[in-house]
Order: C-alpha cells, then sequence, then structure tokens
C-alpha cells in the first residue's frame, strides 16, 4: 500500500523481488479445473468444513498481489513475459 500511496521508487525496487516470488509461488500453486484457475482446500477461518474452494478472501489478496505485481514489472520495466502471465492467472 505505501507504493500505491506515495509510488517511492526505493520502495518499488525494494519489494518487487519478495512480490515477484510471492507471485511465482502462486502462479505455480493454483490448480487449473479445465476452465478457471483455483485455490483448492483453503479455509479463511480455522475449523470451516473441508474442502473449500476459491476462498473470498484469498480471491481478493490474490487478485491485489497480482495486481501488484504487474504495477511493479510495469513501473520498473522488468519481467514483463511473467506479468503478463500472472495477468491471465488473475
Amino acid at each position: 500500500m505505501h507504493y500505491y500511496y506515495t509510488k517511492d521508487r526505493r520502495t518499488r525496487q525494494k519489494i518487487y523481488e519478495y512480490i515477484k516470488q510471492l507471485g511465482i509461488f502462486w502462479r505455480d500453486y493454483l490448480k487449473f479445473d479445465g476452465t478457471r484457475y483455483v485455490i483448492e482446500n483453503d479455509a479463511p477461518h480455522e475449523g470451516d468444513q473441508y474442502p473449500q474452494t476459491n476462498g473470498v478472501m484469498s480471491l481478493g489478496f490474490l487478485r491485489f498481489l497480482l495486481q501488484g505485481f504487474i504495477d511493479l514489472s510495469s513501473a520498473l520495466n522488468q519481467d514483463p513475459e511473467s506479468a503478463h502471465s500472472a495477468g491471465k492467472s488473475a
């Protein structure tokens, strides 16, 4: 959020690699069910019934993460192919 509020160059350079690695993790963690990507075995609260798919909180966080990855990649002019593929799975 700090980056979005300030557009600070040092912040974007400092956080980019971490955001990129999170994006890579999620790209590999998501499962394709034939028509869409899903988050399997997701429960936002302890004790929820399993299996759950695509918990709304996880979907929101994931969308924000991937949008951040795309925005940072564009601002830094780095990894355009990775950011492009992240946008397809979001």
